[in-house]
């Protein structure tokens, strides 16, 4: 590492945030290993983020204010083509570390050389920051080594805010898919784990924060994300992993079909379950599916032929 390069570059974008964002910088501040470079990309606040950034005194942190995008994705590429350290690591403006957090990720890569990045546990906080319960959805493995698969099948749960990657190995799968607003780091995991071995901390070092602002996934847009993610990933698979990548793309339709159902939009749900069956002919999920849409709408159709039909019977 050349004299002046920090060990460790951050990247944060933050938006209309300030309380979280305030708790998440004081946390990269409370860090034991302290050579580190914070890049903060402030998307266009309105509630005095941008205003309470600039006071920070500590020639570590630089601040780049953009006018409002939403473009998450392209926000990390600006700050990661602007930092040097030898280690690119990411936090979310409503996330937050332990102060070892960043120690220990240190030690590992030091003892272990072949492991290019690496992701620690996480502890599930509230909107106040109390610990709440770990998702029975998402159990936690602690997997290395080669985790493609892993991966591509979500048993590796891999948080954002957990992950530190080398640089080099960043440059070569070039960052985020700024045409994903969603899916974006599981996108880039799946890049990064073909290439390279991954290390984990059994240590809940990263504080991933839930609240209604961060509740996307029961939007649609979230399994279109990722069907495009493993289409493309697809692409330059191997025979195995393509049969994940169909599985779970059809996984992905069959939840898109249900969430327009849901919401009475039935042509696009159709033509979603059409894309299941194209990728799995013979997934029960997606006849089950099919089959409580065709009954929802049995009772409109058989009314509205009743009433079309009924002068027929008229004295």
């Amino acid at each position: 590492m050349s004299p002046g390069i920090p060990t460790f570059s951050i990247i944060l974008t933050t938006y209309n945030r300030l309380k979280h964002a305030q708790q998440a910088i004081e946390s990269v501040l409370a860090q034991s290993w302290k050579d580190w470079e914070l890049l903060v990309i402030d998307d266009g606040s309105t509630d005095g983020t941008a205003a309470w950034l600039s006071q920070l005194q500590d020639h570590r942190i630089r601040l780049y204010l953009h006018s409002h995008s939403g473009a998450v994705s392209a926000s990390r590429n600006f700050g990661i083509a602007r930092s040097r350290g030898e280690w690119v690591a990411f936090l979310d403006d409503d996330d937050a570390w332990h102060p070892k957090k960043l120690a220990r990720q240190r030690e590992l890569h030091q003892s272990h050389p072949e492991w290019r990045w690496s992701y620690t546990a996480v502890m599930r906080i509230d909107e106040s920051g109390a610990r709440m319960a770990p998702n029975p959805n998402i159990p936690w493995h602690p997997l290395s080594g080669r985790i493609v698969l892993q991966l591509l099948n979500l048993e590796a749960s891999v948080a954002l805010p957990s992950v530190v990657v080398h640089r080099e190995l960043l440059k070569q799968v070039d960052g985020f898919d700024e045409t994903l607003y969603f899916s974006e780091d599981y996108d880039l995991w799946f890049r990064l784990a073909r290439l390279a071995e991954a290390g984990v901390v059994d240590e809940e070092l990263t504080l991933v924060r839930s609240h209604k602002g961060n509740r996307t996934a029961h939007e649609p847009r979230v399994n279109i994300a990722f069907m495009k993610s493993y289409e493309k990933f697809s692409l330059e698979a191997s025979p195995t992993e393509r049969k994940v990548c169909r599985r779970r793309r059809a996984y992905h339709a069959v939840r898109l079909a249900r969430q327009w159902l849901s919401i009475g939009n039935r042509r696009q749900a159709y033509q979603a379950l059409f894309t299941a069956f194209k990728l799995r002919p013979h997934y029960p999920w997606a006849w089950r599916t099919l089959g409580k849409a065709v009954l929802q709408s049995w009772p409109r159709r058989a009314n509205r032929v009743f009433d079309e039909n009924l002068h027929r019977f008229a004295f």
